[in-house]
């Protein structure tokens, strides 16, 4: 998260209207890299936290499992916890995409894989915080967990997501022209499986948020 704060001139060249193939070799500057290489950008590190509370969340040790026990009670009675919630205080889904939101904030019965986060603290400081993750009981019951799509999608897998048959997220029918006719007349055909790496941002900063409650709202 990063906030400009201080006004940024025009510049005709950044935001010029970009036509196909006329960006490419062209060298057009981000309308804010100024701002953040020099330190005039503002960041959540930047920002005022005195009197807020850490928040900490405890994640799955294991890719696969039934939340069998989750005892949060000894970490609510630490002194210094404003509040601690799991899944069960959680009632609106989420997602990327319209199409599958089926997401909870915490996990509600189920992890799915390691790191999922199940419980979540606010305290007064982060050394409380971290007793209070280190006080919640926590029993899991291993399921199967599959590293491959093809281990995935075998009959007698194990289903991820109760709703989702087979572990397919969804299926998608398109069709342009006959692809059994392409391959009749194609002068080469090769079958081949590709593996690349996930794509990630770059960011100058890790996500971070800071809340301010206002009451009279």
């Amino acid at each position: 998260m990063n906030k400009v704060v201080s006004e940024i001139k025009p510049n005709k060249q950044a935001n010029k209207i970009v036509k196909p193939n006329q960006a490419v070799g062209d060298r057009l500057p981000l309308v804010d890299g100024i701002e953040k290489v020099s330190g005039k950008a503002e960041y959540s590190a930047d920002l005022d936290s005195r009197g807020a509370l850490v928040g900490l969340i405890l994640r799955s040790p294991c890719a696969h499992g039934e939340i069998t026990r989750l005892d949060l009670s000894a970490a609510r009675a630490l002194p210094g916890v404003a509040a601690v919630i799991s899944g069960d205080d959680c009632c609106a889904p989420f997602g990327i995409l319209p199409i599958s939101e089926n997401e909870f904030p915490l996990v509600k019965g189920k992890v799915r894989y390691r790191g999922d986060a199940v419980a979540a603290v606010a305290a007064v400081d982060i050394q409380t915080a971290k007793q209070a993750l280190a006080l919640i009981e926590l029993e899991i019951k291993e399921l199967p967990a599959y590293f491959t799509a093809e281990e995935a999608l075998k009959p007698d897998a194990v289903l991820i997501h109760e709703d989702r048959k087979g572990n397919l997220e969804r299926t998608i029918f398109d069709e342009f022209g006959s692809a059994e006719q392409g391959f009749q007349q194609a002068d080469l055909v090769q079958e081949e499986s590709f593996h690349c790496n996930e794509v990630t941002h770059a960011h100058m900063e890790p996500h971070a948020a800071l809340a301010d409650y206002d009451v009279e709202r």
